[in-house]
């Protein structure tokens, strides 16, 4: 089992003090590195995803798989239960991923806002929160724990989000 841990933020700035402190805490702790993904909404509206990698080689911490896969929660904000089975909130409710906690996290960000997120195995979700709620800025945490089931589903759902990202923006 492990947990999914993102926080929104009014600011980008706050967002990415958020981001190193789980590095910081994931690196101090000696476990092993779990994706950080930095999941910015620009004034436009544009939503970018930032990946934590290391400076040395520019690969993601983690393998960068989960950060996508919670970066993808926040690209369609359309609630899942009226879409029929279509788009990338319907295709995160059939893994049984909690419906509120996906109507959250999509509807999390504001303008200029950002939001950090991780799954977190190693280290216990209740220091990960403590660390968030010991920032300057406080964000909004949701959450949502992952039996092996589901998991195991988002798993699979990491293969297939690129293919299908791509085929929305054709």
């Amino acid at each position: 089992m492990s947990e999914l841990i993102i926080t929104a933020f009014p600011t980008e700035a706050a967002a990415m003090a958020a981001r190193d402190a789980l590095i910081a805490l994931q690196l101090a702790a000696k476990t092993e590195l779990e994706d950080v993904i930095l999941v910015i909404r620009r004034a436009e509206g544009e939503i970018t995803l930032e990946q934590a990698a290391w400076k040395a080689t520019g690969k993601p911490l983690g393998d960068g798989r989960w950060g996508l896969l919670i970066g993808s929660l926040f690209l369609d904000e359309r609630d899942p239960k009226k879409q029929k089975n279509r788009g990338l909130a319907a295709l995160f409710r059939r893994t049984g991923l909690d419906l509120e906690f996906i109507r959250d996290v999509s509807g999390a960000l504001v303008s200029g806002g950002a939001a950090v997120g991780m799954r977190t195995r190693a280290l216990p979700p209740k220091t990960v929160i403590a660390r968030l709620a010991s920032l300057d800025v406080p964000g909004r945490v949701m959450r949502a724990t992952l039996s092996a089931e589901v998991e195991a589903e988002l798993e699979t759902l990491c293969d297939v989000i690129p293919d299908f990202s791509a085929a929305l923006s054709d």
